[in-house]
Order: structure tokens, then C-alpha cells, then sequence
């Protein structure tokens, strides 16, 4: 994506950017794997899995960026209904209406998998939606805000990163690494990315260019001060077009609750209303469980996937 100071355009459906994982043999019948990242994220949050996945499931695994993301466009709205129908049309131009799919989300990416299952247009077989249930969540994780308040300093330059000087990379890692929130170095990384992917960054700064000598993100974070809280919400089922969309699936669905993750209630009792035959794993993790607990999370997907 380019960094841009002005708005985004609109668009009602984009053709998201993907990457592709071929098993040594793969086996045509077999449920094809797509795999959603979460809020900052993009295909690489799910490289190494996909990559093991396409193995050990003797199928493709799809990566996706959705929009705003990766290589993804840039554009408004970024609503979930709107992710939802960038990919359910990428989907069904791939693979039609009745080749069966498995999703599996993280955080607003599970969000996006659980309102594809109930898609007419695409054939979901099976959902995993890791740390993310089914309706608005009061707050998200708090490594995500402290994180998405130093880009927010960044881009409205009450931190200064001065761009195409040598080092400025590092220079922006070093920001990232240094909140407590980021436990291991993988988190400054995945949240830095989007700084460090915009190559007019790279160039020094330029008076007849650029507006100031400091490094861009790839998106007007600035101009999208809404974008957590349409993280947080939930659009309700029940509303959503008839024609498009079915009030209940009977795929399985599994969801996976970091218990140290504010996003999940108590009670599971709701889970089953759109989601009857569901299951819920608890992990004793916050909710980055990928990286919290990956040999049991890799464990619990395939087990699912395969059965």
C-alpha cells in the first residue's frame, strides 16, 4: 500500500491481494483452507501456518489480505460487512458456489469467517474464529491500543521519525520494542509493519514532495479515528440481507477464548444462536493465542479441520 495524506477512496468491493501454499500431493476433494489476519496484520501473520497447514491438511491454503491491509487497496468503508463481502466475492469468483471452504479467522479476521460461514454465495464447511465471538466487544486487547497509540503519535507527529536517514527502520522498531505491552519481538514487528513496508520512506525528505521529513504509515490513520471502534462492533445477523446471508449455520464452528483476552463474556449461551453446533477451547493465553500457545493452537486446528 502507498502511505497517502489524503482520503481514502471509496469502494464497495476490492480484489484483495492473496498468497497461495500447494500441498506436495494435493487432493481436490479435500476442503480448501482461508486464512483471515487480524486488525494491523496481513498475509504473512499466517505464512508459516498456512505453509504447515497445506501440508499436514494435503490441501491449498489461502492467505488473504483484506482491505487496507497488505497489498490489499486502500479504502472506505471498512465496515465488517464490507470485509465480509471483499471476501466472499473473492471466494466465490475463485471457487464458485459449492467447493467447499474452511475459514479460519484472528480477531476482526474471525469476525470476517464467522459472517462468511453464513454467506449464500460460498460454501463454508467449517469456521475457526480465534478470540473473537459473534456480537460487539467492549474493548480490544491492550496490547493493540498501546501499540495503536504509538502509531497514532507517529502519524500525527507528536513522535518524530525522520525518514530516509539511515537507520530510520531500526529507529522505528526500537519505539515499538520498548512498550511493555510488546512481550516478544514478533509484536513490534507485526505492529511497526506498516511503517516499514512504505518505500517512500525510504527517500529523503523533499521539500517539493513531501510535507514534512517524517515517516508515513501506508494508511491516513489520522483521518480514521473510528477504525477501532468499528473493530469493537458487531453488525447484528438478524438485519443483515436475506438474500445474501442465512440467520444460522449448521457448519461447525470453533471458537477459541484467550481467558486473559477481555473480548469473550462468561457465558457461552449466545454463541449457539446463528452458531448451533459450535465448540469453544479455552487457552490460558491473552489474545494473541497464535503466538501465546502455538503448538496447541496449531494442535486444535488441525484436529478440527481434519475431523
Amino acid at each position: 500500500m502507498k502511505a497517502t495524506s489524503s482520503s481514502l477512496p471509496y469502494k464497495s468491493v476490492v480484489d484483495l491481494a492473496f498468497r497461495q501454499f500447494k500441498p506436495t500431493s494435493p487432493n481436490p476433494s479435500k476442503p480448501i483452507v482461508v486464512s483471515l489476519h487480524g486488525l494491523f496484520g496481513s498475509t504473512r501473520a499466517f505464512a508459516a501456518v498456512g505453509k504447515r497447514m497445506a501440508q499436514d491438511l494435503n490441501t491449498e491454503v489461502y492467505n488473504l489480505d483484506l482491505r487496507n491491509h497488505g497489498k490489499s487497496p486502500s479504502a472506505r468503508p471498512y465496515d465488517y460487512l464490507t470485509l465480509t463481502k471483499d471476501v466472499v466475492t473473492f471466494l466465490h469468483d475463485k471457487f464458485g458456489r459449492n467447493h467447499p471452504i474452511s475459514i479460519v479467522g484472528f480477531s476482526m479476521g474471525g469476525k470476517v469467517g464467522l459472517l462468511s460461514s453464513l454467506s449464500r454465495q460460498i460454501n463454508v464447511v467449517k469456521c475457526i474464529s480465534i478470540d473473537m465471538p459473534p456480537y460487539k466487544v467492549s474493548s480490544i486487547s491492550d496490547t493493540f491500543m498501546a501499540n495503536y497509540d504509538l502509531m497514532l503519535k507517529i502519524c500525527n507527529r507528536t513522535v518524530k521519525v525522520e525518514r530516509g536517514v539511515k537507520g530510520w527502520k531500526d529507529n522505528v522498531l526500537k519505539l515499538f520494542r520498548a512498550l511493555p505491552a510488546n512481550t516478544y519481538p514478533g509484536l513490534a514487528l507485526y505492529f511497526a509493519q506498516g511503517f516499514l513496508e512504505v518505500k517512500d520512506n525510504d527517500k529523503t525528505y523533499d521539500a517539493t514532495r513531501d510535507a514534512d521529513p517524517y515517516v508515513n504509515y501506508r494508511l491516513p490513520l489520522c483521518e480514521m479515528k473510528d477504525w477501532i471502534n468499528v473493530v469493537e462492533d458487531s453488525p447484528t445477523i438478524s438485519t443483515l440481507p436475506h438474500n445474501e446471508f442465512k440467520l444460522k449455520t449448521e457448519a461447525p464452528v470453533m471458537f477459541m477464548r484467550g481467558l486473559r483476552s477481555p473480548l469473550f463474556r462468561d457465558s457461552h449461551s449466545s454463541l449457539g444462536k446463528h452458531f448451533p453446533n459450535h465448540s469453544v477451547v479455552e487457552f490460558d493465553t491473552g489474545h494473541i493465542i497464535m503466538a501465546d500457545a502455538p503448538d496447541k493452537f496449531y494442535t486444535s486446528c488441525i484436529e478440527f479441520l481434519s475431523e
